[in-house]
């Protein structure tokens, strides 16, 4: 352990707020549509922030969805990542933006517009309210972002003084469509979110796809709607690729309006003629926000969808958001770092001690002490003990909370005089011997198998090792193993036995015919160069003859013609 510290009054994270060590990066994610304070806590002095904006409402069909046309699709948001400088304490709202209505179809008298999804996204544009029926378009998605200002009361310049620091611009609605007399049309699509500095606007949404009437007449394609300027959207009504009634554009229709700083332009509505007209869809929020699509005509029975909103996020990434990603922003900070201040010491002499003292920062935890030179020192607690001259390093550390990261100190203290060195063991090798018998008990002219098992019980290895096996008279050598060092020898030489390391040897014997009933020991002893003394070790057999009967023994009987029966 360190030295502790008080304790400090650790602050509970923010809401929507998570860290996933102490000391670490705190993560505040905000997905619910809105506006969300976040307070700068004390020290932070930047923070990073993704937002993602909302996508555009879809487009409706008419009360005839039979029929075969099919409405535009509203536009994806934007994604937008950042990182900036902030004040400690200073108050940031994280707007999160959402998703515009999608157009849905009216009967007569029923005229509706699809709400814009805030901050800044437009309604679409309300289908002409008939029996025929003609389909709204969906409202512009909103912008997701940070500000210094409340939504409320915030002045959005798109310029100068202007409160946002970043803006993931929200996708534009798509464009609705309708029927003529059994002629269908295709709502544009809303366009994406896209990137841009101050001025930058997103991309416009496609014009509609027309149909005419008449066996001759072909089908003909929309133009896409234009990049915008500054809030401006992209070809409302869509202009035809052929020359054909449809190529008349918005002739009878509605343009949508631009849009502004923060705000899309709203789509074009239908106006109240006899023909199905659809509405256009809303322009998307943004920095600046996407223009509203146009109103088809009578001939082009759908409507162009409206613009992007566009993007702000000065030295960060813009990029068009995942589809079906959530509208969403994302803060992220790192606590300030503590600091530790040592206060000695600085020397210490070979074989002494010293106590280590040390103030840590704000978290209250203890500073923790943790040598990197143990040659030279040690630390337990704050108790450093000095082994050897040279220089101590330790490392000095104190763990972070929820407000303060982790500090870390390196520290060194010039240590001199002699070395405290360990006690140096003296490595000695110690032999010991085992010898065994294959049986403890038997008869005369018997055969034997001992076995003699050296160890080098030590920590030094023994040198010049010599095993010998001193049989008595009784005993014949047959053979040894391995074999033993010269004819007729019972010893054996190793050049060496390690640590810890062991031998075998075998010797096979036979017993003499004439031993009568006695005790037969063999011993066997091992030598080395630098071990004292001469460690041996036996094994006894008993040996029994058979009984004797008038023949004598069954082992001294001779073999022969003769058979003496009464044995």
């Amino acid at each position: 352990m360190g030295l502790l510290a008080a304790p400090g009054a650790q602050a509970a994270l923010q809401p929507g707020c998570s860290q996933a060590v102490p000391g670490g990066e705190v993560i505040c994610t905000y997905t619910s549509a809105g506006e969300h304070l976040f307070t700068v806590p004390a020290g932070v002095t930047g923070v990073s922030a993704t937002a993602i904006g909302a996508p555009g409402g879809d487009g409706s069909w008419s009360i005839y969805p039979s029929s075969g046309g099919a409405s535009g699709l509203g536009g994806r948001g934007a994604q937008a990542a950042a990182s900036f400088a902030v004040t400690p304490g200073a108050p940031l709202y994280v707007e999160v933006g959402a998703a515009g209505d999608s157009g849905s179809s009216y009967l007569t008298g029923t005229c509706q517009t699809s709400a814009g999804g805030a901050p800044g996204g437009a309604a679409g544009g309300s289908g002409r309210c008939s029996t025929s029926g003609a389909g709204a378009g969906g409202g512009g998605g909103g912008a997701s972002g940070v500000q210094t200002e409340p939504a409320a009361s915030a002045l959005l310049t798109g310029g100068l003084g202007d409160p946002r620091l970043i803006v993931a611009g929200g996708g534009g609605g798509g464009g609705g469509a309708s029927t003529n007399g059994g002629i269908t049309g295709l709502g544009g699509s809303g366009g994406d979110a896209g990137a841009g500095a101050a001025a930058g606007a997103g991309a416009g949404g496609h014009g509609s796809d027309c149909f005419v009437a008449g066996p001759s007449e072909p089908a003909n394609t929309g133009g896409a709607g234009a990049p915008g300027g500054i809030g401006a959207g992209g070809g409302p009504g869509g202009a035809a690729t052929t020359v054909t009634q449809c190529s008349r554009g918005r002739i009878s229709g509605v343009d949508g309006a631009a849009g502004v700083a923060g705000r899309g332009g709203s789509g074009g509505a239908a106006i109240p003629a006899a023909l199905p007209f659809s509405g256009a869809g809303g322009g998307g929020g943004g920095y600046y926000g996407g223009g509203g699509g146009g109103t088809g005509n009578p001939f082009a029975i759908g409507s162009g969808g409206g613009g992007g909103g566009s993007s702000y996020a000065p030295g960060g990434v813009v990029t068009t958001a995942a589809a079906g990603a959530v509208p969403s922003v994302t803060v992220s900070y790192r606590p300030p770092a503590q600091r530790i201040v040592y206060t000695g010491p600085t020397a210490g002499s070979g074989g002494g001690t010293g106590s280590l003292s040390a103030t840590g920062g704000p978290s209250g935890n203890p500073v923790v002490y943790t040598s990197t030179s143990p040659e030279i020192c040690t630390v337990s607690g704050a108790t450093v003990t000095y082994l050897a001259a040279g220089t101590c390093t330790i490392v000095a550390t104190q763990a972070g909370d929820t407000d303060y990261g982790k500090a870390e100190l390196i520290i060194s203290i010039t240590v001199t005089g002699p070395a405290k060195q360990k006690p140096k063991h003296k490595r000695k090798p110690r032999l010991a011997i085992e010898k065994t018998a294959s049986t403890g008990f038997a008869r005369p002219s018997a055969v034997v198998v001992y076995t003699i098992t050296v160890r080098n019980k030590g920590n030094g290895e023994a040198r010049g090792v010599k095993v010998c096996d001193k049989p008595p008279s009784s005993l014949t050598i047959l053979r040894s193993e391995p074999a033993a060092a010269g004819r007729g020898s019972t010893c054996w030489k190793l050049k060496s036995l390690a640590a810890g390391g062991k031998r075998s040897f075998r010797v096979t014997a036979q017993i003499a015919t004439d031993v009568g009933s006695s005790v037969v020991r063999n011993l066997a002893t091992v030598t080395a160069a630098n071990v004292a003394g001469a460690p041996t070790d036996g094994a006894k057999v008993r040996v029994e003859p058979l009984p004797s009967t008038a023949c004598g023994s069954s082992l001294a009987r001779p073999l022969g013609p003769r058979i003496d029966l009464r044995c």
